[in-house]
């Protein structure tokens, strides 16, 4: 017949050894007696019986000691074997009340501990070094899109999860801290020939860190990526987009090239909005032009005001970054916005502005350009595909920054 046997969750630390002793004994006097410790979900697992008071002792495992000479020499003074918790402890119960204690010299209890002191500190050193390791694999890894979700918050679940993150890892190093003071407490009372306390009993169950570190490291890698997913950017058509500038139109572009049209064209694309603390106006409008005997021709006009200088400075390189890697991509893209001939984002000097960054290629046949502009806490990129030169159009552009249609603070 299977023998059943009742489940239930230690109530105090597995560090706190006079803590679990004591709960044994109680168990015992309630006629559950122990058949094993789970140290990965912090239960005990007791078989049915009549009541009857049994001692029962957490020993330490020695790094020298042969377990079976051992068990032998502690049956011979009344201590049968229950159980073995790995690498720290072993449990022995008696029932004779006249048979000597386990250890009637806390001083050699307290050498005993030290090999265990040593092996916890190890584990729990070992254990924080791989979680943060991989912590900033993970974060290094998705930097430049975590800093923009930071600041833009288009992705507003990115910053939570890496916080989480965060605070996981800082928590296994803190709860690895207190396990192993808890040990040396105990070991400096017994060496003092003092009986530790048994500590307080919380009644729930404690995270065994080996059991959930890594997994929920993981998990939260998983999260993040999943996070990425989550948007809070409106996607709007263009004729429901009240902009904060009135931008140069395509007919005024071309103005300023060789090719000038002879009317504004109607486009079709489409406008996202966006807001966050650090970046209260964030606005993008793509609109692509297909005129007869001229071709295709394309904009993206993406603008962002920050709340602060400091602020502005690192959203102009997250946004210089992405625009960066959106080119990349389609250098090496077969598809119909293949680009080719790449010369990456260049700086320039520009009268009145902080910084001009501006990148040159070949699409569709033609030669375009991206440019990149900081001016005090406006952000402005342009990607263009059409044959104005970049020098003719940038005027238009800073012209239009100059008169907010929002007005001069546009909400901050």
């Amino acid at each position: 017949m299977r023998q059943e046997f009742v489940k239930t969750p230690l109530p105090c630390s597995f560090f706190d050894i006079q803590g679990i002793q004591n709960w044994l004994d109680e168990m015992a006097l309630q006629g559950l007696f122990l058949d094993r410790l789970s140290y990965h979900n912090d239960r005990g697992y007791f078989k049915r019986g009549e009541p009857r008071p049994i001692r029962y002792r957490l020993d330490p495992i020695w790094k020298n000691q042969k377990d079976l000479e051992r068990k032998e020499l502690y049956a011979q003074a009344g201590w049968a074997f229950v159980d073995t918790v790995p690498q720290m402890f072993y449990i022995f119960s008696c029932d004779d009340p006249q048979a000597p204690e386990l250890h009637s010299d806390p001083a050699a209890l307290s050498y005993a501990l030290k090999t265990l002191v040593r092996r916890q500190l190890l584990i729990h050193l070992v254990l924080f070094l791989v979680s943060a390791a991989l912590t900033t694999v993970i974060i290094l890894s998705n930097w430049s899109k975590c800093l923009s979700d930071l600041l833009l918050m288009e992705h507003p679940l990115v910053p939570w999860v890496l916080l989480i993150l965060l605070g996981c890892t800082v928590y296994f190093l803190v709860i690895g801290i207190l396990k192993v003071r808890r040990l040396n407490r105990t070991r400096d009372l017994l060496e003092q020939g003092l009986v530790p306390k048994a500590g307080r009993r919380h009644w729930r169950p404690n995270v065994p860190y080996l059991a959930l570190c890594l997994p929920i490291i993981l998990l939260l890698n998983l999260s993040l990526n999943k996070a990425l997913y989550y948007s809070t950017v409106d996607y709007l058509s263009l004729s429901a987009l009240e902009p904060s500038h009135l931008w140069p139109t395509i007919a005024q572009l071309e103005a300023a090239g060789p090719r000038p049209l002879a009317e504004e064209p109607s486009g079709d694309g489409y406008a996202t909005v966006n807001h966050s603390w650090f970046a209260p106006v964030q606005e993008f409008i793509e609109t692509t032009y297909h005129i007869p005997s001229f071709g295709n021709y394309w904009t993206g006009v993406r603008y962002i005001q920050a709340r602060s200088p400091w602020a502005a400075e690192r959203i102009f390189q997250t946004e210089l970054d992405a625009a960066a890697n959106y080119l990349d991509n389609w250098l090496y893209w077969n598809g119909t916005f293949h680009i080719a001939d790449l010369q990456p984002f260049q700086p320039y000097r520009w009268p009145g502005l902080d910084r001009l960054e501006v990148a040159q290629y070949t699409r569709w046949e033609r030669d375009c350009w991206s440019l990149a502009v900081q001016r005090g806490t406006d952000i402005l990129v342009v990607e263009y595909v059409g044959y104005a030169p970049w020098e003719s159009c940038l005027p238009l552009f800073l012209e239009a920054l100059e008169h907010p249609l929002k007005g001069d603070d546009l909400g901050l």
